[in-house]
């Protein structure tokens, strides 16, 4: 992940022509439109069920909630299908805090 970043700021600076460097073209680009934010309906405990980069579908299981007690809340689904481009790392959540970010996959760029 680190040298695809790293990478990705040499393609900028080469484009920009602040570095001799020719810009590398991704090899298989995923194009994605702004995401979907999945924020908690109150404070507990978060379950991840995926990881970042995972491809969901509508309905399919992002995680679960648990009281600080560890007594099932609610099982999250996601509310669209596309990729998973944030999920939250850390259990602890207040109520509207980020639990997961879900972009739809483009078929072309635009």
């Amino acid at each position: 992940d680190v040298n695809a970043l790293i990478d990705g700021c040499l393609n900028v600076l080469g484009a920009l022509k602040m570095i001799d460097r020719a810009p590398r073209a991704v090899e298989r680009p995923v194009w994605v439109s702004s995401g979907t934010r999945i924020r908690a309906d109150a404070p507990g405990m978060w379950f991840p069920a995926v990881r970042g980069g995972t491809y969901v579908s509508e309905g399919m299981l992002l995680g679960s909630m648990t009281d600080y007690l560890g007594r099932p809340m609610k099982e999250v689904r996601a509310p669209v299908a596309g990729i998973v481009t944030f999920i939250r790392p850390v259990p602890s959540v207040w109520k509207d805090a980020t639990l997961a970010n879900i972009a739809p996959v483009l078929t072309e760029q635009r």
